[in-house]
């Protein structure tokens, strides 16, 4: 799992003003959340597989209110639909997903299950493998939703950390 300070490495790469949600799949600590509200200066509801007892109980499992800048949802995405799961539980547009499961197959495996909730995202930034086979393998993918991907840095002898952002279509007249 990827902590925040790989993700908070891109934000001089991302337009805050177009960001208003952001969601982080598999959070490494529970505080993370807080960093990339700060960072990233948005709302975040962010999924995880532990119950995290010492979080305050009206931040875990109710829909994100309006004055509320973090939700925290126990919920395994590897095994999950999640753009039913978020149609049916938050219903609101994705403008960044942080995505930093371990294995590159399982990360292609929840991206996909977003779906159409991919049209409206703006930017996705997620932990690849060192081998450039996933990062041509996620860029093929996500160009198919108007994704390109712009950066690519090293993290650790394990991963990298990508940036994609959604290519501004220009209107043929």
């Amino acid at each position: 799992m990827v902590d925040c300070r790989a993700y908070l490495n891109f934000l001089d790469r991302v337009a805050h003003r177009e960001i208003d949600l952001t969601v982080q799949v598999f959070v490494k600590h529970q505080y993370d959340p807080i960093e990339i509200r700060d960072g990233f200066d948005s709302r975040v509801v962010c999924f995880h597989s532990d119950n995290w007892l010492s979080l305050n109980t009206n931040q875990l499992d109710t829909k994100l209110r309006p004055h509320q800048n973090i939700r925290f949802v126990s919920l395994d995405c590897a095994e999950s639909q999640m753009d039913e799961w978020w149609e049916e539980n938050e219903g609101v547009d994705i403008d960044t997903l942080l995505l930093g499961i371990d294995g590159a197959e399982n990360n292609l495996a929840v991206l996909k299950s977003f779906g159409h909730l991919l049209d409206k995202m703006q930017y996705i930034i997620m932990s690849v493998s060192v081998s450039d086979v996933w990062y041509s393998v996620f860029n093929q993918f996500l160009s198919d939703w108007d994704f390109e991907g712009v950066d690519l840095e090293s993290h650790s002898s394990r991963y990298h950390i990508a940036l994609f952002r959604k290519t501004k279509k220009v209107k043929q007249h």
